[in-house]
C-alpha cells in the first residue's frame, strides 16, 4: 500500500465511531461517516497535495483506483469537484467511469464531467466503455 493510500485510509479511519461495513453491492468498505465530515477531514490538505497538478493528480489517481474504502474514492472526486480542471486532469478523471459502481459517486463524478463543455472544441468526447454497453 503506498503512502498516499496509507495516509487517506489513516485519517478517515481514525474519524470513523462505528464499525466500518463491506457494501457487498458495490464492492468497497463504508466507514459510515457523514459527507460533511468527509470533506471537512481533507482540510488541512493531505501530504500529497502540491503545487504540481500532475502530482497531486497521480495521488488521486492512485487512491481512486486501489482504495477499498468508500469514502477515500469520495474524496477523489470532492478535491476536484469545485476546481477548474486542465485537459489532463479531464481526462483521467473521466476514466474513474469506468470502475463506478455505486450512485454516490457516479452523482459527484458526473459534476464534474459536467465541464465537459470547455473541452469539445478539442475534439473530446465523453461517453464511458461501461455507459456505451447499456446504451447499445
Amino acid at each position: 500500500m503506498s503512502n498516499n493510500l496509507k495516509e487517506a485510509h489513516s485519517r478517515l479511519e481514525s474519524l470513523a465511531t462505528r464499525k466500518p461495513i463491506f457494501d457487498t453491492e458495490i464492492r468497497l468498505y463504508r466507514l459510515r461517516l457523514s459527507v460533511p465530515l468527509v470533506r471537512k477531514s481533507m482540510k488541512p490538505f493531505y501530504s500529497f497535495v502540491s503545487n504540481s497538478s500532475k502530482s497531486t493528480l497521480s495521488a488521486w489517481n492512485e487512491i481512486w483506483k486501489q482504495s477499498n474504502i468508500f469514502e477515500a474514492k469520495s474524496q477523489s472526486l470532492y478535491y476536484y469537484q469545485y476546481k477548474r480542471i486542465s485537459l489532463a486532469e479531464f481526462k483521467v478523471i473521466a476514466s474513474w467511469a469506468n470502475t463506478c459502481t455505486c450512485w454516490e459517486h457516479s452523482d459527484d463524478l458526473s459534476k464534474i464531467i459536467a465541464t465537459v463543455g470547455p473541452f469539445r472544441r478539442h475534439g473530446l468526447q465523453f461517453i464511458p466503455e461501461t455507459w456505451v454497453t447499456l446504451l447499445f
